[in-house]
């Protein structure tokens, strides 16, 4: 594997800060995250995300939700 791009360490942090923070379903699905919790995490935290940065995220969070509904399902 190669080695993790610490260029954007910071946005792989702040994913899994949000993502940490986010709840599950009734049945144990977990949600996405929504623009609500990106404006308040960038607000709150002082990281002021640009666009392409928010992409990354989103990208991230997509990724994370397709492999844990494989899990399950799995």
């Amino acid at each position: 594997m190669p080695p993790f791009p610490e260029a954007v360490r910071y946005l792989w942090d702040a994913y899994w800060r949000m993502r940490r923070r986010k709840s599950v379903d009734m049945m144990g699905n977990a949600q996405p995250l929504e623009w609500p919790e990106l404006q308040a995490f960038s607000t709150l935290s002082g990281l002021k995300l640009r666009p392409w940065e928010i992409r990354v995220i989103e990208w991230l969070d997509n990724i994370y939700l397709v492999e844990r509904a494989k899990a399950r399902e799995g």
